[in-house]
C-alpha cells in the first residue's frame, strides 16, 4: 500500500482529474476589477466626507469668530459709555484714572493728572479683541443745516 494514496482506492486505476475552474481565467480578473472598483468608490467617498467635514469646520470657525467679534464689540461699546458717564474731562479728553476718587458734594475733588487720556479727536484706539475705535468730542461743532437745534 502507498501511503500517499486514500485508503479504498487500492487496485483502483487513478482517475485523470478534471481542470478546476474558479479562481482562475476571465473569473479572477473580474475579482481584481470589482476589488479596484470598490478601492476606488471608497476613496471617492472618503474624499467626499472629508470635504464636507472641512467645509463645516470651517464655517463653524467662521461664526465663532464673527460671535466673539460682536462680543467684543457690544464690551467695548459698553466700557466707553461707563467711561463717559463715570470719569472726568479736561481740555485733552477723557481722563482715564485706575482707582476711583470720592470727595464729599460740598467739596471740589482733588485736582490730579490722571494715568492716562483718552483722546476725544477721533483718532483711532485698540478695543477688546479685534475691534478698533473712534471717539470724536462734538462740542465744537454745530448742523449748518438745523443751527436752532439743541446740542446733544
Amino acid at each position: 500500500m502507498n501511503p500517499s494514496t486514500p485508503p479504498g482506492t487500492a487496485g483502483r486505476p487513478a482517475r485523470p482529474r478534471a481542470p478546476r475552474r474558479g479562481l482562475q481565467g476571465i473569473e479572477s480578473g473580474f475579482i481584481l476589477a470589482a476589488t479596484l472598483w470598490s478601492l476606488a468608490a471608497v476613496t471617492v467617498l472618503a474624499a467626499y466626507i472629508n470635504s464636507v467635514a472641512t467645509d463645516s469646520v470651517e464655517r463653524a470657525q467662521a461664526q465663532r469668530q464673527a460671535l466673539q467679534d460682536e462680543l467684543d464689540a457690544r464690551s467695548t461699546a459698553n466700557t466707553l459709555i461707563y467711561l463717559l458717564a463715570s470719569s472726568r474731562m479736561n481740555h485733552r479728553g477723557l481722563v482715564l484714572e485706575q482707582e476711583q476718587r470720592f470727595s464729599e458734594p460740598d467739596r471740589q475733588p482733588l485736582k490730579h493728572p490722571g494715568d492716562g487720556t483718552l483722546p476725544l479727536s477721533g483718532e483711532v484706539h485698540s478695543g477688546l479683541g479685534r475691534i478698533r475705535f473712534f471717539v470724536q468730542d462734538e462740542r465744537g461743532l454745530f448742523g449748518i443745516n438745523s443751527p436752532d437745534q439743541p446740542y446733544l
